[in-house]
């Protein structure tokens, strides 16, 4: 994560471990990088029961536990943090139940990573400024 707001995120897709593996460690003074990855819903729940997240990627169809189910534990537990549900199925109908169970945003698989870095703009920007911080890797 490269935007100077975010401290820390997590992430179970593949599409975003690519994003990082091309990040440009260079950078890595002037932004701040913890990304935290989990193979499974249980995993990412005991994740953001250790550390503070700016953002969570979840894949609907993480193993032990979905997304869905992720998500809905979350929120129980009353956690604002902005849910992005990360899946092929983004039908409008399963849009709507992920928003209606607490997600924030959706991107489809695989994602274009044009799509990831607006939105995590979008939920990370603070101020007007931010709204320019570009990501080097797409620089």
């Amino acid at each position: 994560m490269v935007v100077e707001c975010v401290k820390r995120w997590l992430t179970k897709n593949d599409s975003t471990a690519t994003w990082y593996a091309n990040y440009d460690s260079r950078q890595a003074d002037r932004h701040v990088l913890d990304i935290k990855e989990a193979s499974n819903g249980i995993a990412a729940l005991e994740l953001v029961n250790q550390f503070q997240f700016d953002i969570i990627l979840l894949d609907i169809d993480m193993p032990l536990l979905n997304g869905i189910d992720t998500t809905k534990s979350i929120r129980k537990n009353g956690q604002t943090i902005p849910i992005i549900a990360v899946t092929t199925n983004d039908s409008i109908e399963s849009v709507d139940t992920y928003i209606q169970i607490g997600m924030n945003h959706c991107l489809s698989k695989p994602v274009d990573l044009h799509l990831l870095e607006q939105t995590l703009i979008r939920f990370l920007s603070t101020s007007q400024s931010d709204q320019d911080v570009r990501f080097p890797y797409f620089l």
